[in-house]
């Protein structure tokens, strides 16, 4: 019911992740595509960077908010046939790309970017045999696009996947090491004094379960921006691949007023009501996603 939520999450999130303040608020929203029954507010969302450098901790930190089926690694195929082991979920956090954006079938592994909204999900078609007439028929499995989170170490990803997507890059200055090792260093003092009986919880478990409830309560709800064209404006037109991020900032947008919906102004129709964000709390969310769009639209 806050006039700022975002201010109060971020304070919990500070307890989960050290630094990445640009990064871990945008991933934060952008999951709440997660609650969403559309297919078209499906996201996938890579974290990309050398090994180390913090990549899954931020997307398992804010993916285990939901209700996520975690895979650590597929084998050939195994992505055709997820749907059932989808269903309910509302995140898909793959660890490690791999070779999942390939549509070289030399790798054996359906291309992930079906999962995306350009596609409507990954539709496979299998040969079986009708075991009473003995013929052969074929059988359609849809894997419907879910929200994806997934990192990789690679430099060169397939341009459609990368069309498709949305990209961030973890913090690697040496100003992020020593948060990470301070933040460590408290976080384990903190475990000692739940195993010694000091405190009943850790900050980190403490934010973990309210930052759940919070989610809990956010609805899906249809949310409408007055204001495209001054958006839009702001993207650099030199650089072909932002036809594309049009959308993916329209998403971001709508998605910042899921998580206002209690402050910004509604419409009541005949069955439904239909919530209109304001240019404040545009303003608010493109803040900041400064570091964010920057590093995703200049690639």
């Amino acid at each position: 019911s806050s006039s700022n939520p975002m201010e109060y999450i971020q304070k919990h999130l500070d307890n989960l992740i050290a630094g990445e303040i640009s990064n871990k608020d945008v991933v934060f929203v952008l999951a709440l595509t997660g609650k969403c029954k559309r297919k078209d507010k499906k996201i996938i969302l890579c974290a990309k960077h050398e090994a180390g450098a913090g990549k899954s901790w931020i997307l398992r930190s804010i993916a285990d908010l939901y209700k996520c089926h975690i895979v650590s690694h597929l084998t050939k195929r195994s992505l055709n046939y997820m749907g059932k082991e989808l269903k309910g979920k509302e995140i898909l956090f793959i660890k490690e790309l791999g070779q999942l954006d390939q549509e070289n079938d030399a790798y054996g592994n359906a291309s992930i970017k079906m999962l995306s909204v350009d596609d409507g999900g990954l539709s496979t078609t299998y040969t079986i045999k009708n075991e009473d007439s003995g013929r052969f028929e074929t059988e359609t499995v849809i894997t419907d696009p879910i929200t994806v989170f997934t990192s990789t170490t690679r430099t060169n990803i397939d341009a459609q996947f990368v069309r498709r997507y949305w990209v961030f890059s973890p913090d690697a200055s040496v100003e992020q090491t020593i948060r990470i090792e301070k933040f460590k260093v408290d976080l384990n003092n903190q475990i000692n004094d739940v195993i010694l009986g000091k405190r009943s919880f850790t900050d980190y478990d403490y934010s973990k379960e309210l930052l759940r409830y919070v989610l809990e309560l956010i609805e899906d709800r249809e949310v409408i921006i007055p204001f495209y064209s001054s958006v839009y404006g702001i993207l650099d037109k030199t650089k072909l691949r932002i036809r594309g991020d049009y959308d993916k900032i329209k998403l971001l947008l709508e998605m910042y007023g899921l998580l206002n919906a209690r402050n910004i102004p509604s419409i009541k129709l005949d069955k439904k009501t239909v919530y209109v964000l304001t240019p404040e709390k545009a303003i608010e969310i493109l803040q900041l996603a400064r570091t964010f769009l920057v590093y995703m639209t200049k690639d």
